[in-house]
Formats: structure tokens, sequence, C-alpha cells
């Protein structure tokens, strides 16, 4: 990167690894069989993915199938099945009650407690099924009641905090409205 400053001219990289494409892009592609899926800064395509194919080629993401019951205000009010769960997403078009969507949400955007926050704008519930310590962050897998397996990724902050969930812990998963993303089919 600080030889294309120092020298000012535009360079085009191939990769495969999404961690140093992010990193050392301004503009990022991705490519689905051949054709660009999307275009844009690391940043806005990492956030905003365009497609299921893109938001599952950087990085980890759950998703959920889910229905719109309301729109309203910038706000949609999703039903998913697997979730047994209402959830409620900011989202700038409105869409019909009754459209099927696909919610992404990344494990770095979700907050894990053994004890609900009140104040988390949507909540699931569930058991830890795993945990992987990699140093700086933890990746837990917790099991729904519906058998679906959702991934959080937490800090490790303090020392030892993956031990603080044990195997089969009941645990609350939170996280903001802004936090998902609404994929249209």
């Amino acid at each position: 990167m600080r030889i294309q400053q120092r020298v000012g001219i535009t360079f085009l990289m191939v990769t495969h690894d999404q961690e140093e494409a992010m990193s050392m892009a301004s503009r990022l592609a991705v490519m689905d069989h051949g054709r660009i899926a999307q275009i844009g800064p690391p940043a806005m395509v990492y956030e905003r993915p365009s497609n299921r194919f893109v938001a599952g080629f950087l990085g980890a993401v759950n998703f959920f199938p889910a229905r719109v019951a309301a729109a309203e205000g910038g706000m949609l009010s999703l039903d998913s099945p697997e979730c047994e769960r209402q959830f409620w997403v900011a989202y700038d078009r409105e869409l019909a009650p009754g459209t099927d969507i696909l919610l992404a949400l990344r494990p770095e955007k979700i907050a894990l407690k053994a004890v609900p926050d009140p104040n988390w704008a949507n909540r699931l519930d569930g058991k830890i099924r795993g945990v992987a310590y990699r140093g700086e962050a933890s990746d837990i897998e917790v099991e729904l009641r519906s058998g679906k397996v959702v991934r959080a990724t937490i800090a490790n902050a303090e020392r030892a905090s993956a031990a603080a969930f044990a195997l089969g812990q009941p645990v609350a998963l939170g996280w903001g409205r802004a936090a998902a993303v609404v994929l249209e089919p």
C-alpha cells in the first residue's frame, strides 16, 4: 500500500484472501461465476452486501429466512420461523407485508450474555453448543430451540472471557436494529 501511495498509480490485485483484499483495497469487487456481484469500498461491501453470495463470501454470517410482518418509519418487523421470534430491523425501503426476505447477521454484531439485556432490540435464546478460543476473540456456537445454530463472535477483552461460557449453558443473544442486513430475493 505504501508503494502504491508513493507512486500514485492504480494497482489491480486479484486474490481469494478476503482479509487481504479488505485491508488493502480502496475499492473491492466480489466476483461470482465471472461476473461482478458487488463493487465498492470494502466497509460498504462487507456491511451492506447486495446478496447472499456476497454476504457469505466476505466473512462469517448467520442467515435467517424471514417474512415481513409490517413496515413503518424505516423499520421492518420480521417473523422468523427458525427463531420463533419477531425481529425489528432498520431498512430504508418499505416492503409489503408477506414479502419473504433473508436476514444476514454477522457474528461480531451479536452480544452474548447469560441473562438477556432489556435494552436489546432483538433477542434469541439458546444453549452453548461450542466455544472456539482464538486469542483476541472467541467464536461461540449457540443452538436455538428449533435446532438452528447461530454463531456469535465475542472479543476477549478480559482474561479468560470465553471460559465464562460452558457447553450446554443457557444464554441470550441480542443485537440492535441496524446490525442486520435485509437481503431481498
